[in-house]
């Protein structure tokens, strides 16, 4: 089994978690899988074992608040130019706007591909929400897919600015059971996206104006308390 790593802050928040492998169909194939890293960038995440290696984020453990110093360190190591939108990263991951973020570290630019992830949901206040990332950029802002309770949908939103915005909105609506996994799938060409669950007819498709091009990762509500396991990334 790979070594897992746990490194905290001064006011001994969780930070980073890496490496962990992504599930395999058996133990000869997992250990041939090669090793994938989950960063955690905003929020508490941490290693679990969940029917295989999973990883959880636990907005009942967060309080809300992200440390410079890490959102710099980590910055640095996800993009080899920060220093030019350092401040605008930092400001970006501070906002009372951003929810907790984990980035794959081995894929540096998407540009397009399929994007999966099996995802359990927990808990979570106001409601229960899984998504991916796509599109992060140096600067802090990104785009994601995410499935929730509350409208019983997938959605295409943007986060920028420190706040994020709706893009786009499946029509279907259906209320996926908790404590059951699922697998969301996202996958993009050139400017168009698309986003579903897989065996249900839950789906959302959108044309963004530019190409997507940039990091992927994980995204859920600040409250949400939601294990992810079986993350990968396809290209065409």
């Amino acid at each position: 089994m790979p070594t897992r790593s746990i490194r905290r802050s001064c006011t001994g928040l969780l930070l980073l978690v890496a490496p962990w492998s992504a599930i395999a169909d058996g133990p000869a194939e997992e250990k041939r899988r090669q090793q994938a890293a989950l960063i955690g960038v905003i929020g508490h995440w941490l290693p679990v074992e969940d029917e295989g290696a999973a990883f959880k984020v636990d907005g009942e453990k967060w309080n809300g608040q992200t440390a410079t110093a890490h959102l710099e360190t980590v910055g640095r190591s996800l993009f080899p130019n920060l220093a030019a939108h350092a401040a605008s990263f930092i400001k970006n991951g501070v906002a009372p706007g951003a929810f907790p973020l984990a980035v794959w570290s081995p894929a540096a630019n998407f540009t397009r591909g399929t994007v999966r992830v099996q995802f359990k949901l927990i808990g979570g206040a106001s409601d229960q929400t899984a998504g991916i990332v796509f599109g992060l950029q140096p600067t802090g802002e990104y785009y994601f897919v995410r499935y929730n309770t509350k409208d019983g949908n997938v959605a295409v939103w943007q986060y920028a600015g420190g706040e994020r915005s709706l893009v786009h909105h499946g029509t279907l609506k259906a209320q996926l059971p908790l404590n059951t996994w699922h697998e969301l799938v996202v996958t993009v060409a050139g400017t168009t996206v698309t986003g579903a669950i897989s065996g249900s007819a839950l789906t959302v498709e959108h044309t963004l104006d530019k190409p997507v091009t940039g990091r992927v990762g994980l995204w859920t509500k600040r409250d949400a308390i939601t294990s992810f396991k079986g993350y990968r990334v396809t290209p065409p």
